[in-house]
């Protein structure tokens, strides 16, 4: 029962949100460096 694995969720989650700021970080440091740089 994966769905009661309450560990199994708080990783998923917290995998999730990982995800989630590496992209806003990357975004956020190409917006500062400038497209000047490519």
């Amino acid at each position: 029962d994966m769905i009661r694995l309450p560990m199994f969720w708080v990783v998923a989650t917290a995998s999730g949100f990982l995800g989630l700021g590496i992209s806003f970080t990357s975004m956020w440091f190409l917006h500062q460096t400038g497209p000047t740089t490519f």
